[in-house]
């Protein structure tokens, strides 16, 4: 009898896991965004950009902004985050954007075999 409970309420506790959507909000985009997480005790960031992965456009309040996608030093590629470019320059200015993005495929004067 324990383990048909012990199922039912762990199929229970599933379903309803599953069929309650949870409740989101949008950020504020009036405020600035600050990565707490990226911050040591001085406000300085612990992590350091390593290669920009891909860049976007997206617009915020009417304003299309750059974004771009960093692969953090000592961090795996999968765990790489979406930054904006002009907090990037700003956080990191001797990290130099266009001389670390990662191109994966050939170019005119290349051969792409």
């Amino acid at each position: 009898m324990f383990f048909i409970t012990k199922s039912q309420q762990t199929y229970d506790s599933l379903k309803t896991t599953l069929t309650h959507a949870p409740i989101l909000a949008l950020p504020n985009f009036v405020k600035p965004f600050i990565h707490v997480t990226l911050l040591n005790d001085n406000k300085g960031p612990i992590l350091q950009p390593s290669i920009i992965l891909d860049r976007c456009k997206i617009k915020r309040n009417g304003v299309w902004l750059s974004d771009v996608l960093i692969q953090w030093k000592e961090l795996l590629e999968e765990e790489a985050t979406w930054e904006g470019e002009h907090e990037i320059q700003r956080l990191y200015p001797h990290f130099d954007l266009e001389d670390k993005v990662n191109f994966n495929g050939g170019g005119i004067d290349t051969n792409n075999k």
